[in-house]
């Protein structure tokens, strides 16, 4: 029994020996394998990785800066603009016209009315971002106004637009005077005070420290939005949103108004201004002023 024991036991300790030898020549083809890789193949891999980075490198240095060269010395047309678009707002199918952006203004898109001592300025000293500064000066009716010489118009072949949208940041200095932004029918009295007047419309207007929102068509609507502009001399982005059997208005990109009998659907000019009624200066800060269909 104990010869027999040993012997099974050695024939066990022979296997697992050829075992180990195995593995042995197993893990020195591995070895070798993982030496050619780091090698050949590593160095190999970093010279394409070092050839990658220094077409990049020459990318950025060289062909970004001349492309933008090119771009700066060709130009834009007015129609180029209309379709250049604005960082943070969507690829849009009609037209996207930057009317107002970091302190320029279009002088191809807007028709501007300056009157006596009313001035529309540019601000580059305060803050991050140029803005354009509207002032109505001190002499009663006086305005400081922009209107779009084109106009957004519902039509048969237009079939694809479903809603005109107008949208600003402003910060008004004085509720007391008079300011206006939105949409005013073409051929209406071109005014900050036109959009309280009556008629086809959709805009904001602010006067003697009353806030409203204002839309008109077949019938005429009126809400008061002194709740949600509570603060002069304080930035508030403001959204128009004309649709063809609706008007909707968001301020600081939260929806607080909708009406629903009084809308346009005539051809329209976008608006903003201010005008010194009733004889009170007002003065208003745009950043930016855009105007898209969707």
């Amino acid at each position: 029994m104990s010869n027999s024991y040993n012997l099974a036991a050695t024939v066990r300790f022979d296997a697992l020996d050829a075992a180990a030898a195995a593995l042995g020549v197993q893990v020195t083809t591995v070895d070798t394998v993982v030496d050619a890789i780091r090698a050949v193949d590593v160095p190999g891999l970093s010279a394409e990785h070092l050839a990658i980075m220094t077409v990049v490198d020459a990318i950025r240095t060289v062909d970004v800066p001349a492309l933008d060269a090119a771009v700066a010395a060709a130009g834009m047309s007015g129609m180029e603009k209309a379709f250049a678009g604005a960082s943070l707002e969507p690829v849009i199918n009609d037209t996207f016209l930057n009317l107002i952006e970091a302190g320029v203004v279009d002088a191809n898109i807007w028709t501007a009315i300056i009157d006596g001592g009313a001035t529309l300025t540019v601000d580059y000293t305060t803050g991050p971002m140029a803005y354009v500064t509207m002032d109505s000066g001190v002499v009663g009716n006086q305005l400081s106004f922009l209107h779009t010489k084109d106009k957004m118009k519902w039509t048969a072949d237009r079939a694809d637009v479903t809603t005109y949208h107008f949208k600003t940041r402003i910060k008004v200095d004085d509720f007391t005077g008079t300011f206006s932004f939105g949409f005013l029918r073409d051929g209406a009295a071109l005014t900050a005070d036109q959009m309280m007047i009556g008629g086809v419309r959709a805009g904001v207007h602010f006067k003697s420290d009353n806030l409203n929102f204002y839309s008109g068509g077949a019938a005429n609507e009126n809400t008061d939005i002194s709740g949600w502009i509570t603060t002069e001399g304080t930035w508030y982005e403001i959204e128009i949103v004309v649709a063809i059997d609706n008007v909707k208005l968001y301020i600081d990109d939260v929806l607080r108004v909708t009406h629903t009998t009084g809308f346009p659907n005539d051809p329209l000019h976008a608006v903003i201004g201010v005008q010194c009624t009733p004889a009170t200066q007002t003065v208003a800060d745009v950043e930016f002023a855009r105007v898209w269909s969707v």
